[in-house]
């Protein structure tokens, strides 16, 4: 799959050279299967732009805690 335009007279998803039929229609794609899967695909990356990233799980938050904590400790004995 290719999300650039190599040449207007490729599909934009898989690339291959479009037929004289879609070239006259002046269409992207060799497909209604491919402009969809195109368009999900373009979707997808736009939502994943969108959607803050995964924050860490309050379980990896209190290793991270205590982990600090024994480092203050072991300072302050020494």
């Amino acid at each position: 799959m290719k999300l650039s335009i190599m040449n207007p007279n490729h599909c934009l998803y898989c690339g291959n050279q479009l037929t004289v039929f879609h070239r006259l229609l002046n269409s992207l794609y060799c497909g209604i299967s491919h402009r969809s899967a195109h368009l999900r695909t373009l979707n997808q990356l736009a939502l994943a732009r969108l959607l803050p990233e995964p924050r860490s799980s309050p379980k990896t938050r209190r290793e991270h805690h205590e982990r600090r904590r024994n480092v203050e400790d072991l300072r302050q004995s020494a």
